[in-house]
């Protein structure tokens, strides 16, 4: 006799529902799309919905009629008020004027002067209380050095050992109402050809340097007043003085050499001349003044009284169209120097010269 079955109940069969990838990463995308579409509804609703809703507070809720001129200078803010007038700060007191170009006396000084920013104080304090009106401070002279930290590429090898913050210095002489002057020494140079060769001198034909044999010289190289890379290095070092203050540029060395000059093979072919030495003078003048610079050019009392050609000069002082001349007394006073200082100051004024100054030891005054 078989047992009888247990009755389990009803059994319930559930659909068990399977989504493939594909089905899920296009349900998510269209839920990210909606999220989406919500915000970016209601990004562009929001500033019409809180317009109206900020109008209907203040007109139906606070009753005021915002269309109205009145209400609408009230919502602009207040113009700041205006400081006091005894709250302003004193203004700062101008310098003393620079005196004109052709007036006021002369003072050659020493770098030592300018050491440190005390000495500047100090040194242009001292050049005040004497009446002094230019300040002359040599930045590159007849040795070749550089005496501030140039940035030119020609004058790596030219800075000096010990050097000076020139932009201070001029700027310690203008707060005492002085005029610094930057003296600079152009092509006699005997440094600076050996950094860039096409600068020098060369002998007629050759690829060496023409050595200056005067004794005081002692066989050195000058720089090419022919050479197109000379000429730009003056140029820039006039450029970078100029930059750091100093209205007023002496130069000195505009000429050739004097000695042995017939092995002197110029660039391009070029010959020493004075119509050459004028060009690059006025050059230089006309590019300080249109920056508001004044070119003083420096040469001694024989070469300017002169009558006949000089060979540094490539002619006569009358040649080169100098505007405002310095001349450089001997050290050594000739029996004849008052002779030759009425000679110069004719030919100056011959060469219609604008201004003319003597310099005597460690000053100048004007003529």
């Amino acid at each position: 006799m078989s047992k009888p079955k247990k009755n389990l109940g009803k059994l319930k069969h559930y659909k068990r529902i399977f989504h493939t990838r594909d089905q899920i990463v296009h349900t998510a995308l269209a839920w990210a799309a909606g999220i989406i579409a919500v915000f970016v509804a209601g990004y562009l609703a929001a500033p019409a919905v809180l317009d109206f809703g900020t109008h209907t507070w203040y007109t139906v809720v606070k009753g005021r009629d915002l269309d109205s001129p009145s209400s609408a200078a009230a919502s602009e803010p207040a113009p700041a008020q205006s400081a006091p007038a005894e709250s302003q700060p004193e203004a700062t007191p101008a310098p003393t004027p620079v005196p004109k170009v052709d007036q006021g006396s002369w003072a050659f000084a020493s770098l030592s002067g300018f050491s440190s920013p005390e000495k500047m104080a100090e040194t242009a304090r001292q050049y005040q209380e004497k009446g002094v009106h230019y300040v002359v401070i040599p930045l590159k002279d007849s040795t070749g050095y550089l005496y501030y930290p140039s940035t030119l590429p020609d004058a790596s090898k030219s800075v000096a050992a010990t050097t000076i913050d020139a932009a201070a210095a001029a700027a310690a002489l203008r707060e005492a109402g002085l005029e610094p002057v930057a003296s600079l020494c152009a092509f006699q140079d005997p440094i600076a050809p050996y950094t860039n060769r096409d600068m020098g001198i060369h002998y007629q034909n050759t690829e060496y340097f023409w050595l200056d044999a005067e004794q005081e010289a002692g066989g050195k190289p000058w720089l090419d007043p022919w050479s197109e890379a000379a000429v730009n290095y003056v140029a820039g070092v006039i450029s970078e003085v100029k930059a750091m203050g100093f209205n007023t540029i002496l130069l000195s060395g505009v000429q050739y050499p004097s000695y042995a000059t017939s092995s002197c093979g110029y660039a391009g072919g070029g010959t020493a001349t004075a119509s050459h030495l004028a060009q690059l003078l006025k050059s230089w003048n006309d590019t300080l003044s249109a920056d508001g610079g004044t070119l003083w050019v420096q040469y001694p009392l024989a070469a300017v009284a002169s009558a006949d050609p000089v060979a540094a000069l490539g002619g006569t002082y009358a040649d080169l169209g100098v505007q405002r001349l310095m001349i450089a007394m001997p050290a050594e006073v000739p029996e004849n120097q008052e002779e030759l200082l009425t000679a110069a100051k004719a030919a100056a004024k011959s060469a219609k010269t604008e201004s003319v100054t003597v310099k005597t030891a460690d000053s100048a005054v004007f003529q």
